[in-house]
Order: structure tokens, then C-alpha cells, then sequence
């Protein structure tokens, strides 16, 4: 099981649950299922899925058979950027997305844990 976390420090947390815009890779199904159900939580309303247009570090151990999941900060609908410029600075991060990230995550864990453990 991978989690992936990108560009979380901004917007409104979103979990992927495929990547790939021409040539799509859907994760596996447990791990999307788990965090919808964690999304249903009422500390998580405003997450939702997304399908993730570009590849993220999810990809490679998804290709290889195992789950993984991408979670993503989204503004207007599309992960942030520019990430990694001159112009992505810790004056850019919003703390309370962090802190959704970091309360999702460990909700997330959590869940998958639940359910490996029956």
C-alpha cells in the first residue's frame, strides 16, 4: 500500500483514482474505495475524487500490482502549480490544507488497517 501525497500545501485535498490523461492507469480498487469512505466522514465533506490528467509517483508501484493512491491539493479543479519554480515558496502553503492532508492521511491509514485487520 502507497500513499502518495502532491502539492497538498494548497487548495482542496482530492484523491485520484486513476492517472494518466491518453494512456490511463486506474489504481487498484481497495485503496480509492477505502478513502471514498473515508471522504464520507463529515470532517471530510469537501474531499473528493479526481482523475489525476499527469502521472504521479503513484504510478510506478500501481504498474508493479500494488495499491497506491495519489492525494492532491486542487485549485479550481486542477493541482496546483507552477511546484518546484522560484515562485513556490513556503509563503504559497496554506496550513489548514496541510492540516486536512495530514488528518485525511491518518484517517486513510486508519481505514485501510480496519480492513486488512477484519
Amino acid at each position: 500500500w502507497f500513499v502518495n501525497l502532491e502539492g497538498v500545501g494548497r487548495g482542496e485535498l482530492a484523491y485520484a483514482v486513476s492517472e494518466g490523461r491518453w494512456r490511463t492507469l486506474p489504481y487498484r480498487p481497495s485503496i480509492p474505495a477505502a478513502a471514498e469512505r473515508v471522504a464520507s466522514q463529515p470532517a471530510f465533506r469537501l474531499v473528493r475524487s479526481f482523475a489525476s490528467p499527469g502521472r504521479t509517483d503513484a504510478g510506478p508501484p500501481t504498474r508493479a500490482g500494488h495499491r497506491a493512491i495519489t492525494l492532491s491539493g486542487l485549485v479550481n479543479g486542477r493541482p496546483p502549480g507552477p511546484l518546484g519554480s522560484q515562485s513556490d515558496d513556503i509563503n504559497s502553503v496554506d496550513a489548514d490544507a496541510l492540516i486536512t492532508a495530514r488528518d485525511f492521511t491518518v484517517a486513510l491509514l486508519r481505514e485501510v488497517d480496519s480492513s486488512l485487520s477484519g
